[in-house]
Formats: structure tokens, C-alpha cells, sequence
């Protein structure tokens, strides 16, 4: 399996004053004991909107998470477990400490760990990481995995009490593009609905591709979509879907969204069925490369066509030019080392390309990929 585990389940937050002085975090996240009702986890968004409404949520203190169960900070204990239990709420009065919400935000991980991991190896762990629905994923190398895996499981999960499981992230392999993972603590699950820019989108990071850094990308290229009304899209190498889904939901338009990895697809038809879309989206198990090919041959053309792969999806770029409208647009995405080198790529490839005529709209630096390396976006227009 993709996923293998290290370390051992550890407590997503600090439940005394105690521990936090043990994390050496006592000056930089205050900590306060507070009368609280832990209600089960399934009954928390109703208990804590319930206690909103009723005024009797302590604001400034944060809400706690302790296996299957919340504990709401509550400035009232009898009139919060009178009012929960009127809505059939389960909940029992807690006493304990909650952590202040006005200074956890500025802690960092590295803070929670600094006396426990030597400054050596502190400096080798990465000050973010991504989160993804309730899991982290954080880059770190395997010596780093087993030795500290659990500490930095519990200091994330800390951090961020929503935090259910964290995995070290690897490199993605195969033309599935899986990402190698190592689990790091929590309860180990890698399936997950991860929320962006109000769209559902369910995510399994043990069996297909989805990269969260590319969120504000998903928008701005759907939003050049939203201006042509009833589009036809090709989104190929589409993965769990974010690009077709964002183009759905914001405009009236047919979107064929391909990859050769069938999990990845099963993931988005249940994003689908999650999301209200305002267009259509066909989900297609097919090879992305042979799919470009195919329609080259057929003169089947769209009004957009998304490339992003970038290890590979530059080598198909003659077959999408082909398959693109005049004055339409492809997204193409590439790794190079500075815009001049990423548009040398493009032409390149295009000498091969038999005389078709386009031109280069826009060359956009999205992502650092390594160092001194980065992932870019070309967008092209067939002319």
C-alpha cells in the first residue's frame, strides 16, 4: 500500500496546563481553565451553534477536541447543558483547559517542537505544510519521519484541533500520480472532503492526485472560462477534478474532464453529485495523451483545453493545438527554471508542430516546484 505507518496515536490537544509548560509553550499560548460541556463529535456544529445563539460560547477561548468528543468553553455551565439538553443534545459538564484563541494563532510549528527536537534537525522541518480536508501533509525525509514522526503528528494536530491525520508527503509516482506517503499520527485515514472556494471535492491522497497549493490557479483560470458562456472544455490529466469543478460551478458549460487513473474519477462523480454546478461535467477513464491524439485525428475541437501535468503534458501540446478552436485558449503547464526557459520549451515543441499558428497570451509563474525551479502556465491562443 501506498501509506505505511510510524509513530503512535497521539492527543490532538493540550488538556492541562501541565502539558502545554512541558511544550514549553506556556509564554506564547496562554492557557485557561474554563467550565465546558463535551457533547460527542457528531453532535458538535448543532451544540456550538445551539450555545452561539444562546450567547453562552466563550469566545475567547477555543474549542477542544478529546478523542470522539468536543468540549465547548461556556460561560454559563447550568444554563448551557439546560439549553443542550432541551435539544436532545447529548453533553456532561468538563472542567479543564482551553488554550486562548488570540495567541495559539501565532504560534508555529516549529514552536511546539523546539524543545524537543534538537536545533539541528529543527531547522530541517518545514515552518508549513498542507492541509487537506482534516489531514496535514507535510514534506519531510524518512530519517526525520521516524525519528520525530509522532512529535510533529501532535505538535500539528495542535496547532489545528480539526486535524484528524498527518502524513509525510513524498514524491508522486506513476502515471496515476500517487503521492508516497508515510503516516505521522492521528487516526489514520486518507480519504477526505477538502473544502475550496465553497466547492466540495472529495479527496483520497493515498490514490489520486490533488494538489491544494494550486487553489487560487483552479480560480483564476476557471474565472477566463466564466467569460465565454456555453464553453466546451477539455480538462485532460483532470485528477480528482478541481479545475472542472470550478469551471462548472461558475458558468453555463459542457466540461470533459479525463485521466487514465479510474479512482481519481470515481472521486470526482461523487464531487459532482456534492456540488450544485451550474454546467455539465463528463468524467471520462481515458489515457490523457492518446484522448489529445484521437481528436487531433477526428478534428473534434474545444473552446479551452487544460494541460496540467507538467512533467508531461508539453509533449501532447501539437495534438491540443490542433484540437482547439480558432482563438481559443490552451492551459499548458510546465517546470523550468525561469519564464524565458519555460517559453523555450513551448516553442520547441511547436517546431514540431507542422505550421500552425498561435501565440503566447500570458507565461504566469504558479508554483515553487524545487529549489530555484518552478511550475508555469503558458496560455496559448490559436490564431
Amino acid at each position: 500500500t501506498p501509506t505505511e505507518r510510524i509513530g503512535i496515536h497521539t492527543p490532538r490537544c493540550a488538556d492541562s496546563y501541565a502539558e502545554l509548560r512541558a511544550l514549553n509553550m506556556v509564554s506564547r499560548v496562554s492557557c485557561r481553565e474554563a467550565d465546558g460541556v463535551a457533547v460527542p463529535r457528531n453532535f458538535g456544529e448543532l451544540a456550538l451553534k445551539t450555545l452561539k445563539r444562546s450567547n453562552l460560547y466563550l469566545q475567547e477561548l477555543k474549542v477542544t477536541h478529546r478523542d470522539d468528543t468536543i468540549v465547548i468553553p461556556v460561560t454559563n455551565v447550568e444554563k448551557a447543558i439546560a439549553i443542550l439538553r432541551s435539544q436532545h443534545i447529548p453533553c456532561r459538564h468538563l472542567r479543564m483547559c482551553f488554550p486562548s484563541k488570540t495567541t495559539l494563532r501565532h504560534a508555529t510549528l516549529r514552536d511546539f517542537l523546539r524543545d524537543k527536537v534538537p536545533q539541528k534537525d529543527l531547522e530541517r522541518i518545514p515552518r508549513s505544510f498542507y492541509i487537506v480536508g482534516d489531514i496535514a501533509l507535510i514534506s519531510l525525509d524518512i530519517e526525520l519521519a521516524e525519528r520525530y514522526g509522532h512529535l510533529i503528528a501532535e505538535a500539528i494536530m495542535k496547532l489545528h484541533p480539526r486535524i484528524r491525520a498527518v502524513y509525510a508527503r513524498g514524491e508522486t509516482v506513476g502515471i496515476e500520480r500517487v503521492r508516497r506517503l508515510i503516516f505521522l499520527g492521528g487516526e489514520p485515514h486518507t480519504r477526505t472532503i477538502h473544502r475550496e472556494s465553497g466547492i466540495n471535492i472529495v479527496v483520497d491522497i493515498a490514490h489520486a492526485y490533488y494538489n491544494p497549493a494550486l487553489a487560487t490557479e483552479h480560480e483564476r483560470v476557471a474565472s477566463i472560462i466564466a467569460t465565454t458562456p456555453g464553453a466546451k472544455i477539455l480538462d485532460a490529466f483532470t485528477g480528482v477534478g478541481p479545475f472542472a469543478l470550478h469551471i462548472a460551478k461558475r458558468s453555463w458549460c459542457y466540461v470533459v474532464a479525463c485521466d487514465i487513473n479510474i479512482y481519481a474519477l470515481k472521486l470526482l462523480r461523487e464531487s459532482i453529485r456534492l456540488n450544485k454546478l451550474r454546467g455539465h461535467i463528463e468524467a471520462l477513464n481515458v489515457d490523457s495523451f492518446k484522448l489529445l491524439e484521437s481528436l487531433d485525428r477526428a478534428g473534434i475541437l474545444f473552446d479551452y483545453i487544460i494541460m496540467n501535468m507538467p512533467h508531461q503534458a508539453i509533449e501532447a501540446l501539437c495534438h491540443a493545438l490542433n484540437a482547439v478552436r480558432s482563438r481559443g485558449l490552451i492551459f499548458v503547464y510546465t517546470i523550468a527554471h525561469s519564464d524565458d526557459e519555460a517559453l523555450s520549451q513551448v516553442k520547441n515543441k511547436t517546431l514540431e508542430c507542422r505550421g500552425i499558428a498561435f501565440r503566447v497570451v500570458e507565461v504566469r509563474r504558479v508554483l515553487d516546484y524545487a529549489p530555484r525551479k518552478y511550475i508555469y502556465r503558458l496560455t496559448l491562443e490559436r490564431t
